[in-house]
């Protein structure tokens, strides 16, 4: 509550303007009451019909009251304005008033009157925010609705996600734009370690000239990219068969079918996240952890899958050239036969390995043992190799085997690797002859002081006019049934 007095013509005549206000921020306006109040300064009263009226801001009133007045203040009249604001918050109204004396006393002639304009506080008129959610790292535009042109604007963010503790900068500083580009920072990552998404608050504080007038504040969801937050991977792996690193010389090299492939994935979280599950695969195995142990590797890519806090997965495959593609030794007894005068070739054929390791280059021996039918085998004796590229035949010749008696036959081949057993294989010899009831057959040729003793026919025919006979050893015999004569072809 403010007063001021009004100006007097008499001494004994005083008028004074009681003023308060209430102001309204969202309506932007104040409410302005004032009260005229008058006083006859003497100890000796003046009774009769007091006058005056007061305005305010163009809005007046005008009363009179019957006083036996004497030297204290008393009402005369009063009026109340609503008083609206300019766009700023800026205001202020005229307050104007005046009083007379009681007519046909002493008083009669004395008046007073005055006016003032009052400077009304300033109302708050803060300006209003909205943001477009966006992704991190990605562009967010605020936008600024202002109640007057002349206005600044300060624009700062806080971003805790999930955490206590926020992350808080500033944005730009008493911009005249109602338009704001902004690139959200890539450390809100930090703050979301097992979330997709976290709140932003955006706060406006409005400036008039170098003066606050007030803040709002929006909030807007920052959104994770998935291609900033992928799981990370530093695969390594090594062979952990000692048998294999001593023939490669290199644990960094893989030998198909035998080494111990020990793989490890080093996957890493993006900005804060953690590692949740993994697993790591070849072929046909997968193993949920790292590192992992694949023995007797045959496929030599390995993928990598991760699931971070997050809850994006992320894969990686891991192809490695540095193997030895070894062939696995194979052997098995060939399909021959032993001759009727007792000889033999023993043959082994199969696969080999025909290379280096690295540190050491393969090898390849092959040996064969044998045994009567129900006796002991006899000590391994080497065979003859004849390799070509990746493949073998191992041979031995023996001779005097006895028709009557049953063979078996085992051989065994042996690399840097393998050792291959092939089996055991039954055989028997034919006699030189042999007969029965029905034949006699020789199964040598026979012969008479180097000539064939025995021929036989192996085809014997008719044609109608021709008759015609082919034998073993190759002659051939044709006749005419109608000229009664032989002719022998040869």
């Amino acid at each position: 509550m403010a007063e001021f007095s009004l100006s007097s013509n008499h001494s004994q005549l005083s008028a004074k303007i009681v003023y308060s206000y209430t102001q309204n921020v969202s309506g932007n306006y104040s409410d302005v009451s004032a009260t005229l109040y008058i006083k006859k300064n003497q100890s000796i009263a003046t009774s009769g019909t007091w006058s005056g009226d007061i305005n305010v801001g163009g809005s007046g009133n005008s009363g009179s009251q019957y006083y036996k007045l004497v030297d204290s203040w008393q009402y005369l009249c009063d009026v109340s304005k609503r008083v609206y604001h300019n766009a700023d918050g800026t205001g202020s109204v005229t307050i104007s008033g005046s009083a007379r004396g009681p007519g046909g006393t002493s008083m009669a002639s004395a008046s007073a009157s005055g006016s003032k304009t009052i400077t009304l506080p300033q109302i708050a008129r803060t300006s209003s925010v909205s943001a477009t959610s966006a992704k991190i790292g990605a562009t967010s535009t605020i936008t600024i609705s202002r109640q007057s042109s002349s206005f600044t604007h300060t624009l700062t963010y806080s971003f805790k996600g999930e955490t206590t503790t926020a992350l808080t900068g500033t944005i730009v500083s008493k911009t005249s734009d109602t338009s704001v580009s902004w690139t959200i920072p890539k450390d809100f990552y930090n703050k979301i370690p097992n979330s997709t998404s976290g709140t932003v608050t955006i706060t406006c504080t409005t400036y008039s000239g170098s003066s606050s007038v007030g803040s709002s504040t929006c909030t807007l969801t920052a959104s994770a990219n998935s291609a900033d937050v992928k799981v990370s991977f530093n695969p390594t792996y090594k062979d952990t068969n000692s048998t294999t690193t001593a023939l490669t010389g290199d644990s960094s090299k893989l030998v198909k079918y035998y080494s111990t492939a020990k793989v490890t994935s080093n996957a890493t979280g993006a900005y804060g996240a953690t590692i949740k599950s993994q697993s790591i695969k070849c072929g046909s195995k997968t193993v949920s952890s790292s590192p992992a142990s694949f023995p007797n590797v045959e496929i030599f890519t390995f993928t990598f899958s991760a699931t971070d806090s997050r809850g994006y997965k992320t894969t990686k495959n891991l192809a490695t050239t540095n193997v030895v593609d070894y062939c696995k030794l194979t052997a098995y007894i060939g399909n021959e036969t032993p001759a009727a005068d007792g000889t033999y070739t023993f043959k082994v054929k199969g696969n080999y390995f025909n290379g280096s390791f690295g540190a050491v280059n393969n090898t390849l021996t092959v040996n064969y043992r044998w045994k009567v039918s129900g006796g002991t085998f006899s000590n391994w004796k080497s065979m003859t190799l004849s390799i070509s590229g990746n493949t073998y035949v191992a041979s031995a010749s023996l001779s005097g085997l006895d028709y009557q008696t049953t063979y078996i036959f085992q051989a065994q081949a042996t690399d840097k690797l393998m050792v291959v057993d092939t089996g055991e294989k039954t055989i028997k010899s034919k006699p030189t002859f042999d007969w029965s009831g029905e034949d006699f057959a020789f199964n040598v040729p026979v012969s008479i002081e180097g000539y064939p003793l025995a021929d036989f026919v192996i085809e014997d025919n008719y044609n109608g006019n021709w008759h015609y006979r082919k034998w073993y050893s190759g002659r051939l015999e044709a006749w005419n049934n109608l000229s009664q004569s032989d002719d022998e072809i040869t």
